[in-house]
């Protein structure tokens, strides 16, 4: 037999516990979380180094020499007219000159280089050239600081060398330094290298073909994320090979003990008084399986002292092609049973078993409680607020969301933090900025050990909770999964024709229980509708040179041949007909919730991460601009109980969504969040305090950008920019949406005093974001997820 007695980092003893009543059932309702995610005893991230480039002391800069020779002369030194720019905090680098600077590495880490850059940026599929993480030595071993200084030769060897893929960097040159240019250089945003304690590298900023503007720089260390853990911690390994970890079961997601056949996870507990039932999964373990051949396994689940058995069963395994999957059980706990006892997971005989987050319910509260509310939140991926009815829509996209509405509150004007979905999702659970939550690209994972998120809040406040996800940026290894008891990652509505059912189910398993359901779906993101939602909006058959994947995926030039108003007009036939099939699942799924009373102290919120672009600004989809039609998405809040709806005119932040629920589910706001609460005007009541601002950020490493608005006026600031995409003037567009929503006039070049005032303001609001930087967490896809990332046209290729 295995104890994890003393294992408390993994196996809580008594988690999220509220008080309890009596044996008989009466008292307030609480659950023990028996397999339970803590957070990291200390944080293991470390900044090494950080500079804001108010002065230049210790940067150096590498520029061509004489007879194509390159030499490295301290930074000040080049500092003139024409030349390098330095001002208190920003440095402008003409073309052809590296930034760079030795920093000493204390231990053995991965590493984050961070640069803030403005200006444009030479280009390289996904990745970044101007940014290089090297040795600080060259290949014959002197430093790139001590003299002589290199040859030529010494670089071209170096260039050879890294390019061949040198262990201890993650730069590869294309070309040998020359007398033209520096070498240009592909950054993978992290380094892989095991870094020897005290060892050098060197930091390099290169300015390739056109002037860089850089203001900000920064390298953090960071430990190399388990895959199947939470919070970023790792995942402890029990003997006699036992595990507890997230495990993924056809595309449910939980915290379980892996038991191998023949073994057995003793779990200690506390348990109160009331204990009513345990919850969990019960699966095959699909390595095992693998392993041992065909034939099935046995599972059993006692109590100790009295080895008394509270469930037992068989497993057999999937058929050919089928994934194996959690089978849901609902274990009856003996009465007068409380105090110390020891809970017994059994792998019996054949292969071995995944036991899926195991819960210990109390009784459920006698009555329905007001002060302790459930919530339905439904995410509906790619849907812009200006194609539903209730925000003014003149076709019949939304008539169930309409009927919400009319018993709602809708707030008519709320901006997005980006225009694709990792990052608005990440804001929407931790209510912050993508500045701060730093999950911004394909390899962030948001760091959930300093940004906690929805989920797990309510988890904390003793709320079971469940997501039914498309997977994709919503998958588990973004992070979205912690905090959730069960986490689906099969899209309720596009792919699964049961997965609302599976919804329902859950939903009425918790009885009178406070929980908390996410339900996120890709299918207005797919423009593939059913034939009878398609049929109420197809205004003509398809021409059949009508190619949808090549303007979905832009694989045609939309520049040289752009979109036919025919083309226009199916894809937003396609498009309104899934904002229909959408519509439509939600009324199968909530109404006959609301019959049978399940939704009667539950608040149903629905919205969305982003919009759609339908060739207003001469892109199709979502492609990485920051127009309205990206950034104004829907928000609907029905409480329990609220009889008339109302409408909320003020200008909102996606991040004011979490505080606004916590004050709505009568739970503390958390003081470091960037929103605030909107209960006040959803009552009809001024909101109070300052408003959030409306910032939205796109931070890729191949197109950066930010947007602010300032009551009517709108400025958006370009830094870097697709090969077919020019940036406007500078890199400035200024709309004024009061005259002009459709943001088709930029007067960014007009001289205008707002200019310069909202400019200031943006560059305010992003400095007090930097006061409190997160920490990016890496994250290295794996080939399924690249598969579902590219399925939903976000990559073409895996890294």
């Amino acid at each position: 037999m295995l104890s994890l007695r003393g294992s408390c980092r993994v196996v809580s003893l008594l988690a999220l516990l509220a008080s309890c009543g009596d044996s008989d059932g009466s008292g307030t309702s609480w659950t023990v979380r028996v397999l339970h995610e803590s957070a990291p005893a200390a944080d293991e991230a470390a900044t090494v180094f950080s500079d804001e480039l108010d002065s230049l002391d210790g940067w150096m800069v590498l520029v061509p020499g004489a007879k194509g020779a390159m030499k490295v002369v301290p930074a000040a030194s080049r500092v003139r007219p024409g030349g390098l720019v330095h001002e208190a905090g920003r440095v402008v680098l003409p073309a052809g000159v590296a930034l760079m600077r030795r920093v000493d590495i204390e231990q053995s880490r991965e590493h984050a280089f961070t640069v803030r850059m403005r200006g444009t940026v030479a280009q390289a599929g996904d990745h970044c050239p101007n940014l290089f993480f090297l040795k600080a030595t060259t290949p014959s071993g002197a430093s790139f600081f001590d003299s002589p200084l290199p040859r030529r030769e010494e670089l071209a060897a170096l260039a050879e060398e890294l390019r061949d893929g040198a262990a201890g960097t993650s730069a590869v040159w294309r070309d040998p330094v020359d007398e033209q240019s520096f070498a240009q250089a592909r950054w993978l945003g992290w380094t892989s290298a095991e870094v020897a304690g005290g060892s050098s590298r060197m930091l390099v900023i290169a300015a390739l073909d056109r002037p860089l503007e850089v203001d900000r720089v920064q390298l953090t260390m960071t430990p190399r994320l388990n895959r199947g853990s939470d919070s970023g911690t790792e995942v402890a390994t029990a003997s006699d090979g036992v595990v507890i970890e997230r495990v993924k079961l056809g595309g449910d997601a939980r915290m379980s003990a892996v038991v191998p056949a023949g073994r057995r996870l003793s779990v200690p507990l506390e348990v109160p008084p009331g204990a009513v039932d345990l919850a969990l999964g019960v699966g095959p373990d699909p390595a095992a399986a693998a392993l041992a051949g065909p034939g099935g396994s046995r599972w059993r689940v006692a109590v100790q002292p009295g080895d008394r058995t509270l469930g037992e069963g068989s497993l057999t395994p999937p058929g050919d092609g089928q994934p194996a999957r959690f089978t849901d059980q609902l274990l009856a706990w003996p009465q007068g049973v409380h105090g110390a006892v020891t809970l017994e997971f059994s792998a019996e005989v054949g292969r071995g078993v995944i036991f899926g987050q195991p819960i210990l319910r109390g009784p459920e509260p006698p009555a329905a409680r007001p002060e302790t509310p459930s919530l339905l939140l439904v995410s509906i991926d790619t849907l812009r607020a200006d194609h539903l009815g209730f925000m003014g829509y003149p076709r019949p996209t939304s008539p169930y969301l309409d009927e919400l509405a009319r018993s709602g509150i809708v707030f008519t004007d709320v901006s997005a933090v980006s225009s694709y979905t990792l990052p608005t999702h990440a804001s929407l659970f931790t209510g912050v900025f993508p500045p701060r939550h730093l999950a911004l690209d394909t390899s962030d994972r948001l760091n959930t050990a300093r940004m906690p998120t929805l989920a797990m809040r309510l988890a904390s406040a003793g709320y079971a909770t469940a997501g039914f996800t498309g997977g994709g940026f919503l998958s588990m290894d973004y992070g979205f999964a912690d905090g959730f008891d069960s986490y689906s990652m099969v899209d309720p509505v596009s792919v699964s024709r049961e997965g609302l059912g599976a919804v329902a189910d859950w939903i009425a398993q918790q009885g009178r229980r406070p929980w908390f359901a996410f339900v996120h779906t890709y299918a207005t993101h797919e423009y593939d509708p059913p034939a009878e939602d398609l049929a109420l909006f197809e205004r003509a058959p398809p021409d059949p040179g009508f190619v949808l994947r090549d303007l979905l995926n832009e694989h045609r030039d939309l520049h040289a041949l752009p979109p036919t108003p025919a083309e226009l007009d199916r894809l937003t036939d396609l498009y309104d007909a899934c904002i229909h099939h959408v519509d439509r699942s939600l009324r199968a799924l909530i109404e006959p919730l609301r019959e049978r009373g399940l939704l009667d102290d539950a608040c149903i919120v629905v919205t969305s991460d982003h919009g759609e672009e339908f060739f207003e600004h001469g892109h199709l989809r979502h492609r990485g601009s920051l127009y309205e039609e990206l950034l104004r998405v829907p928000l609907l809040i029905v409480p329990p109980r609220l009889a008339q709806g109302r409408r909320v005119a003020a200008a909102v932040s996606q991040v004011d969504i979490l505080p606004t629920l916590a004050e709505l589910l009568h739970l503390p706001a958390p003081a470091e969040l960037d929103g605030h609460s909107l209960a006040a005007a959803a009552g009809g009541e001024a909101p109070s305090g300052a408003p959030t601002a409306l910032y939205s950020q796109l931070d890729r490493s191949y197109q950066a950008r930010a947007a602010l608005r300032c009551g009517p006026w709108k400025l958006v600031r370009t830094d870097r920019h697709d090969a077919g995409d020019p940036p406007s003037a500078d890199g400035w567009e200024l709309f004024d949406l009061e005259h002009d929503p459709h943001e088709l006039h930029d007067l960014a070049v007009e001289g205008r005093v707002e200019f310069d005032l909202i400019r200031r303001r943006l560059d305010e609001v992003e400095a007090a974001m930097h006061e409190h930087p997160g920490v990016r967490t890496r994250l290295e896809p794996d080939a399924e997820l690249l598969r579902s990332l590219s399925a939903l046209g976000y990559v073409e290729t895996s890294r």
